[in-house]
């Protein structure tokens, strides 16, 4: 009789253990969990007031493309323990805009013309090619082909869609297109000149939307497990909109010029 019930007593004892050791990993697991939440919270806030700093300090409100180095590189910061963020902004007004919240109503009824046209030519697709913030306007240096093509008709009416697009495609494979050289486009595409107010509405060579990426370099003395981590956000240049005054006017206000900020470590850079 003693053996059996000894063999229970183990077999009980080892279940404890087993729930303990069960329940002792999954508090391991939320303790570390929340001090990764903590120390992102603080690093990133810490990340996004130098940002904004930078932002002010260095003229890229007025002109972004001249603030920062052609692979996109704005800044580092070096931190306390060693550490380096290296800071990058990208052009990220390629889309076209679905959130029409603040856009007048001219704005308004291109916005819905320029969706209509990217539907009907990207189909399926179509969710790839739009964004939520931002302007109206899209970036004629980063948009797709599909992009333009929807930005033009909607402009245009339909017409000289392609000639326009193809002129644009060809001046970007060489060089970035500048707000005087998209004025030089629309001479070469022959877009007559009351055309052309409607066409600088839908499309711009100065986006004022971008994509911040502060990515933490570590140094021998800093946790590895923090080398490599990506933080990304959006940046709306307030100081740098064009397009209709009453646009401007009704857009919605922010206490801050970054919009979104989040843990990008994941996900695949484009």
């Amino acid at each position: 009789m003693a053996l059996p019930i000894v063999l229970l007593l183990v077999l009980v004892a080892g279940v404890v253990i087993s729930m303990m050791m069960d329940r002792h990993v999954s508090q391991a697991l939320t303790v570390q969990r929340e001090l990764q939440q903590y120390a992102f919270h603080h690093a990133s806030k810490g990340v996004q007031e130098a940002v904004e700093a930078w932002l002010r300090l260095s003229g890229a409100i007025r002109n972004m493309a001249e603030a920062i180095e052609r692979d996109g590189h704005a800044f580092d910061l070096t931190l306390d323990d060693g550490a380096t963020v290296r800071v990058s902004l990208f052009d990220a007004q390629g889309g076209v805009l679905v959130e029409m919240a603040g856009l007048s109503q001219e704005a308004r009824d291109l916005a819905r013309a320029m969706v209509e046209e990217l539907q009907d030519a990207a189909g399926a697709e179509a969710g790839r090619f739009i964004r939520r913030e931002g302007p109206l306007q899209v970036s004629v240096n980063t948009a797709a082909p599909e992009v333009l093509a929807a930005a033009v008709s909607a402009a245009t009416d339909g017409e000289n869609v392609e000639s326009i697009v193809d002129e644009i495609l060809h001046a970007r494979e060489s060089e970035a297109i500048s707000p005087d050289g998209l004025n030089d486009l629309f001479t070469q595409a022959n877009v007559p000149p009351e055309m052309r107010p409607r066409l600088a509405s839908v499309m711009t060579a100065q986006p004022s939307l971008w994509r911040v990426v502060a990515e933490v370099e570590g140094s021998q003395s800093t946790y590895a497990g923090r080398s490599g981590r990506r933080f990304c956000g959006l940046v709306v240049l307030s100081g740098n909109l064009s397009g209709n005054t009453k646009d401007r006017a009704t857009a919605l206000q922010r206490n801050s010029m970054i919009t979104s900020w989040e843990d990008c470590t994941e996900q695949a850079m484009p």
